[in-house]
């Protein structure tokens, strides 16, 4: 069983996208565990006391327009890895 975390994390759109585009999130532990979660403005469930790692997409009508990683996240047991800032 894996402890639970969070991260606040920090949206900053530094690309131009059509209007009604989506941006999907995947957290994945260390172990390879997947969080999947659609649009976020909260505090994303993660995997605490290990490292974590943050893959995003936008897409537009299902079809992808820009990815990225996040990679290295270490995420304290039962508590919040804070000031973390995703560009996408």
């Amino acid at each position: 069983m894996t402890p639970m975390g969070w991260i606040q994390l920090r949206l900053h759109k530094v690309g131009n996208y059509p209007a009604g585009s989506s941006l999907a999130l995947t957290i994945i532990s260390e172990s390879g565990r997947r969080e999947a979660i659609n649009i976020v403005e909260t505090f994303p469930l993660a995997f605490g006391g290990q490292k974590n790692k943050i893959d995003w997409q936008v897409t537009n009508a299902g079809l992808p327009i820009a990815s990225g990683t996040l990679d290295g996240l270490q995420v304290p047991r039962f508590d919040t890895l804070k000031n973390v800032t995703l560009n996408y």
